[in-house]
């Protein structure tokens, strides 16, 4: 989906369309979601990680290009962001509208128009690891 969306040549949409398919596929796929956002992985699954993120990165730039989302946040601002979602819409009882509605909230929320402003600075994938390294000084060896 993620390729899908760079070859379409509608970023705004793209963008939209990747973040609701990867709620959904998140919330099927809990277990998975959780595996991936751990730092070490099998190199078959960081390479998927890696490609990942990549893409997560281009649909974000290409969104931001033509003024569908807002340029303060990063593709970790992202990530996160829908990964608490997804998180949330997981929950025994909350059920498929509920997610669609916080996703819809949250993509109103990255729309350019009159944004508050963000403290901190745009995260990147980069700053999140460091950040998780900091955090936890057995993974920082590794």
């Amino acid at each position: 989906q993620a390729r899908a969306g760079l070859a379409d040549p509608d970023a705004g949409q793209a963008f939209a369309t990747f973040v609701t398919a990867v709620g959904d596929f998140q919330s099927r796929h809990r277990a998975l979601a959780e595996e991936m956002a751990t730092i070490n992985l099998p190199a078959s699954a960081a390479k998927v990680k890696r490609a990942l993120r990549r893409a997560i990165g281009e649909l974000l730039k290409r969104a931001q290009h033509v003024g569908t989302v807002r340029t303060d946040v990063g593709p970790a601002d992202i990530a996160l962001l829908f990964a608490g979602i997804a998180h949330v819409a997981a929950l025994p009882g909350v059920d498929s509208t509920l997610r669609t509605r916080y996703v819809t909230i949250a993509l109103d929320g990255l729309r350019p128009l009159e944004p508050s402003g963000l403290l901190g600075t745009p995260q990147s994938f980069e700053d999140l690891e460091r950040a998780r390294r900091r955090s936890d000084p057995e993974r920082a060896s590794c």
